[in-house]
């Protein structure tokens, strides 16, 4: 078993423990790892009162009195001892997944507050 932190070992976003049976099949890599990660990493809310502040693509946290940190923007992404390329994979897949889907949500909810006003 390897513990991954992502984000910065002294502020870490999260971390999770990975498993070669995890990673052993690519695709299914990047399903058990991104499931690992969206039970313990805290991802700023999406709010339709502050959507309207927002700029299509602006990846800055919605929340900004509770996160300042920029999602996409991962920091470091460490292994507690050397693994090979099916960890890395894994991890910056499931990173990548997360972080579309953050932003896919981050649209539809400044979208619908658009289109709400009179």
């Amino acid at each position: 078993m390897v513990k991954v932190t992502v984000g910065k070992a002294e502020d870490p976003w999260c971390e999770i423990d990975l498993t070669e049976e995890d990673v052993e099949d690519w695709r299914k890599g990047v399903d058990i790892t991104e499931e690992k990660l969206k039970e313990v990493i805290q991802l700023p809310p999406i709010t339709l009162d502050n959507c309207h502040e927002r700029e299509d693509g602006d990846l800055q946290p919605l929340d900004y009195e509770q996160s300042e940190r920029t999602l996409g923007k991962w920091d470091e992404i460490t292994f507690e001892e050397e693994v090979n390329g099916k960890y890395w994979h894994a991890v910056i897949m499931a990173l990548h997944r997360i972080r579309e889907d953050f932003v896919k949500k981050q649209h539809f909810a400044f979208t619908t507050h658009l289109m709400a006003k009179p």
